[in-house]
């Protein structure tokens, strides 16, 4: 008789500093927090629609496991994991996920992309818990887009907080200690200086992280922060394309991810008569007088490629 033995779970072991020039309004709740938290605030927290590593939309990495929409784009329909636990040990449901965008088009929110979820979603009324996997949102105009906002691709919008942990210590303590259920749960803080996060043993998405501890140091200069990597203080820095080069040659690894920033120009209120963008042949000339090889080759050192056209 042949026995197959099941291998051991690897558990996250040593310690990831990374030293970075700002972590956003350093305040790690989903609706206190600017698009630039979001840079630590996705190894905290899960998002109602999850995404991949090439910026899209992704049915298997969010808190939603399917989602659809009528043909007007007005009513969108998602359905939850039933398996996804906070760090506390209550289990995400639809009635967090709602909760959670309450917090997002509050008026004391001040996420970046607030006004872009409130134009959606113009309050809770439009947001029906059908049962704890379960949610429904209808919109106050077309919006195909939605599943797209309240994901983690833009900002911190889409991550979903606890509402009963949240309701039972207010909002000032939660601030404090917060609560998710992302791979990472929350250790210390001293804003300005670092923050610190341990990993969870298991996570449903990810499984075991790599890292039992990760420490975000916030040194805004960048000459600092190249030397205390040089010295071994820190393990990973955030360094511009100027510098990239010299550091190459001193043997030490350049990596870059594309698609981990977007910019973009965008034509608002074209809707409006008495805007120069209503014209779509306005709108396309302007596209093509704007040469983005050169862009790419001469702003961005060859670090980046070509924005898409939509």
């Amino acid at each position: 008789m042949a026995s197959t033995e099941v291998p051991a779970m690897v558990k996250p072991e040593g310690k990831l500093t990374i030293a970075i020039t700002d972590m956003g309004n350093e305040t790690p709740t989903v609706w206190q927090e600017f698009a630039f938290g979001k840079a630590y605030m996705r190894f905290l927290y899960d998002a109602l629609t999850g995404t991949n590593d090439a910026g899209e939309v992704d049915k298997n990495n969010g808190a939603a496991k399917e989602w659809s929409m009528t043909p007007d784009a007005r009513k969108w329909t998602f359905i939850l994991r039933d398996n996804i636990k906070f760090h506390n040990g209550d289990t995400l449901t639809a009635e967090d996920a709602k909760f959670s965008i309450g917090l997002v088009t509050s008026e004391d929110s001040i996420t970046s992309y607030k006004g872009t979820v409130k134009a959606a979603i113009a309050d809770q009324d439009s947001i029906t818990v059908v049962s704890p996997t379960e949610l429904v949102i209808e919109t106050s105009k077309a919006s195909g887009f939605l599943n797209w906002f309240i994901s983690d691709i833009q900002g911190v919008e889409g991550l979903i907080q606890p509402k009963n942990y949240t309701e039972s210590v207010g909002n000032d303590e939660f601030a404090k200690n917060p609560v998710g259920s992302g791979p990472y749960k929350w250790v210390d803080q001293r804003k300005g200086d670092f923050m610190e996060m341990e990993a969870l043993d298991n996570h449903w998405r990810d499984g075991a992280p790599r890292f039992k501890t990760i420490l975000w140091r916030i040194i805004p200069e960048e000459s600092t922060r190249i030397a205390a990597l040089k010295a071994g203080e820190v393990d990973v820095i955030s360094v511009s394309r100027e510098r990239a080069p010299s550091l190459k040659d001193d043997g030490l690894n350049i990596f870059s991810k594309e698609g981990a920033s977007v910019l973009g120009l965008y034509f608002h209120e074209q809707w409006r008569d008495n805007s120069v963008w209503k014209d779509i042949n306005v709108r396309k000339a302007f596209n093509l007088a704007i040469n983005r090889e050169e862009i790419c080759e001469f702003v961005f050192a060859g670090q980046c490629s070509p924005a898409r056209v939509y």
